[in-house]
């Protein structure tokens, strides 16, 4: 068996920079070649630790790292006697998951980089298989007296392109970008994640030219966290049934291989190819495609739609949710079946002679005790309130698909709580 068909995988990444003494929470699962969670068997259960790498560890010696030289490249205290680490840091594997909550460094560096990783006990046995350990990306951990003076400059998705930085509003790159409709950081993204050389030219500076770094740099920060929806390419050829999805600044993460999907960072090299050999295709098409994804929960993509399942426990029949006759001359209100949380139980006359235009309200704080309508069924329109998010899908002129949603995590992971139909009351 190849050394890398089992792995260990970080959830997700840390931002920087973190402090010493504030608390982190990392999460760590053993995969297959196909990126699925090993669930059974002597490996789902395997003792897992993590170290602290130099950040002058080797990059090109992952996934051929010896527990000797990751031994050499650990980070201990300044007296070299125990990891930076503080708190529980080797955990058994539950069904091929653990988490390590409460973890802190001890220490802080302003001149060099810490890199995290995850192994399997050296003393646990695998059954001959090579696990290759995880790699989170490269941190800033700063001293705790430093915290009140970090500030937070990440740029939002909607803000003005002159927010970058090296991009003033009365400067030279801003008319240039101007003149192709890029005017806020999300347009930006957009432009670069589709073709970089083609914006790099546009505003005629070199690639290593440091503007070029720094506003690259920058607009990398750019804050996604209300932006979760993805777009669904399917690649178009001769009994080939895969997706390439992309998110809100057409960025690629991740596709769908004969149903199966994989993200972005878990390609193997066949699935690399598959994807760079349909990027121009792909983003030639994009604009034309609308955000109908969301990431649910688990880290894959769900469409989101009435006519499947979204969620492995919630589901919607539309067998119930056919429209009633639509008379004409008639004014009909339409009500909410099954109460959603968060959602009032409201009726409301139909506005529409000929075709009834369905509803729904939702209650905002402080909104003085009045139900603001939040969507119609001539329109898909979403609202978002602290954590959740609630949106509409037009189904036909008589009934919209109610969602309410709540973000579990600061990566746009969402968990679908419920969704029902309403129904404008024709007969």
């Amino acid at each position: 068996m190849a050394s890398d068909d089992y792995r260990l995988q970080f959830t997700s990444n840390l931002e920087s920079p973190l402090f010493t003494g504030c608390q982190i929470k990392l999460e760590v699962r053993m995969i297959n070649s196909d990126g699925n969670v090993i669930k059974s068997g002597p490996l789902s259960s395997a003792k897992i630790e993590l170290l602290v790498l130099r950040d002058d560890f080797a990059c090109d010696v992952v996934g051929n790292c010896t527990a000797e030289q990751l031994d050499e490249k650990e980070v201990k205290t300044r007296d070299g006697h125990i990891s930076v680490l503080k708190g529980v840091v080797a955990r058994r594997l539950v069904e091929g998951t653990c988490s390590f909550p409460g973890i802190q460094f001890r220490e802080g560096s302003l001149r060099r980089t810490f890199t995290i990783a995850a192994r399997v006990n050296r003393n646990e046995a695998t059954g001959g298989h090579r696990v290759q350990e995880a790699f989170m990306g490269p941190v800033v951990v700063q001293t705790n007296r430093n915290k009140p003076n970090a500030k937070s400059n990440a740029p939002k998705f909607d803000d003005e392109i002159y927010r970058l930085k090296k991009i003033a509003k009365k400067g030279i790159y801003y008319p240039k970008l101007r003149s192709k409709n890029i005017t806020t950081v999300g347009h930006f993204l957009r432009a670069y994640n589709k073709n970089p050389e083609e914006l790099n030219d546009l505003l005629g500076i070199k690639e290593d030219h440091k503007d070029w770094k720094t506003i690259i740099e920058h607009a990398r920060e750019c804050d996604l966290k209300e932006n979760h929806y993805l777009k669904a390419y399917k690649v178009v050829g001769n009994q080939i049934n895969d997706v390439i999805f992309f998110n809100c600044v057409h960025d690629i993460v991740g596709a769908e291989f004969n149903g199966k999907y994989t993200a972005k960072e878990n390609f193997n090299r066949y699935q690399k190819a598959i994807v760079d050999s349909q990027r121009k295709e792909a983003y030639n098409a994009l604009e034309s495609i609308p955000f109908d994804y969301i990431m649910n929960e688990n880290g894959a993509p769900t469409k989101i739609s009435p006519n499947r399942n979204v969620s492995e426990d919630l589901s919607l029949s539309m067998q119930d949710a056919a429209p009633p006759p639509n008379p004409s001359n008639h004014n009909a209100a339409y009500q909410v079946n099954n109460f959603i949380p968060g959602l009032t139980h409201v009726s409301q006359t139909c506005p529409s002679l000929e075709n009834c235009n369905t509803a729904a309200r939702i209650p905002v704080p402080g909104g003085g005790g009045s139900n603001p309508l939040l969507a119609d069924s001539e329109n898909d329109l979403s609202v978002f309130m602290g954590n959740h998010m609630y949106q509409c899908k037009k189904q036909n002129n008589h009934q919209i698909l109610l969602i309410t949603m709540q973000r579990i995590n600061k990566d746009c992971v969402w968990k679908i709580l419920g969704f029902q139909i309403a129904t404008c009351l024709c007969n």
